[in-house]
């Protein structure tokens, strides 16, 4: 972990907790396991890989179970699907012509995971203003009335369930 070789230090501590589930070195290799999770995701985070960050948080979160640390990872997760909402967002916010139609789902689709899923969370309270955001940014074309580019993303919108929002 301290090399950042992640992958290897998860995998060294999964191995001892499978080869030695009596010891009483087992909590300490979960706890030591949480952290390489979390510090792993921090870094994927601050790369900007948020594909990956998610990945290695909903890891975190299955080892961390109901257990301490869980608040913590549970509002880094959601954060994470914030900032990959508005990664996506930016693409769509730059887009000429019409807007990337994967990029809005993507964007909204993470928004209404946080909305959700991670409610209790921090994150949770800008949702809303993120949607409006995305929605706005989406349908950008509209506005300049280039009905054509703003149709599929005025059809996805109004295709998305009732319990997605105003």
């Amino acid at each position: 972990q301290e090399q950042r070789r992640y992958q290897d230090a998860v995998a060294a501590y999964r191995a001892f907790r499978t080869a030695h589930p009596q010891s009483v070195l087992v909590p300490f290799a979960s706890d030591r396991l949480q952290r390489t999770f979390a510090a792993w995701a921090a870094e994927l985070r601050r790369d900007r890989q948020f594909d990956r960050a998610v990945g290695v948080y909903r890891d975190l979160l299955a080892e961390v179970g109901r257990g301490p640390g869980v608040a913590q990872a549970r509002a880094d997760l959601a954060a994470t699907y914030v900032e990959r909402s508005a990664d996506a967002r930016a693409r769509v916010a730059a887009a000429t012509g019409a807007p990337p139609l994967d990029a809005v789902r993507s964007a909204v689709a993470d928004l209404l995971v946080v909305a959700q899923e991670f409610a209790d969370t921090p994150a949770a309270g800008g949702v809303p203003t993120a949607l409006t955001e995305t929605y706005t940014a989406a349908t950008r074309a509209l506005g300049e009335q280039r009905f054509c580019d703003a149709l599929p993303v005025l059809e996805y919108f109004a295709g998305l369930a009732a319990g997605a929002g105003d």
